[in-house]
């Protein structure tokens, strides 16, 4: 008899766990589908200005040329296949920004968004900034505006 014992304290310890309300995991949910997420940004290198970094993009190194006080550079396919696979982003806009082209990406999985900048060869871009509170359907300025630029 004492073995049932065990057995019957582990399922009704189960059906405890099944019955608790859902109240604040529905709650958490309705968070992240808020239709007005606040949009945060940074630019890639702490004490530099994004726009800063486009001028200089072309001076950046990448793999272990690349110093530790500089943006993320690769080659544009190698960025832009971790953006889909890292972080669910997609490309959602390009501008020129200071003769360099900068594309917008963002996830609304993940709320991130991120700017990538091409070099002059076209085979080798930078992140250039980054940040949360990406939803489909914004206007696209709100990411250029946030991260310091205006396109």
């Amino acid at each position: 008899m004492t073995a049932a014992r065990p057995a019957a304290f582990a399922a009704l310890a189960a059906l405890a766990f099944v019955a608790l309300p859902t109240e604040q995991a529905e709650s958490s949910i309705s968070v992240a589908d808020s239709p007005t997420p606040v949009v945060r940004g940074w630019s890639a290198l702490e004490g530099t200005d994004t726009a800063t970094l486009i001028a200089n993009v072309d001076r950046f190194g990448t793999g272990i040329e690349a110093a530790v006080d500089a943006p993320y550079c690769d080659a544009h396919s190698n960025i832009t296949a971790s953006l889909i696979h890292d972080f669910g982003e997609s490309f959602v806009d390009h501008a020129r920004i200071g003769g360099n082209v900068t594309q917008l990406w963002g996830s609304d999985v993940m709320g991130t968004w991120t700017l990538v900048t091409a070099r002059a060869d076209a085979q080798t871009s930078c992140v250039v900034a980054s940040g949360i509170g990406f939803k489909s359907g914004a206007n696209p300025d709100v990411f250029y505006v946030k991260a310091g630029l205006a396109s």
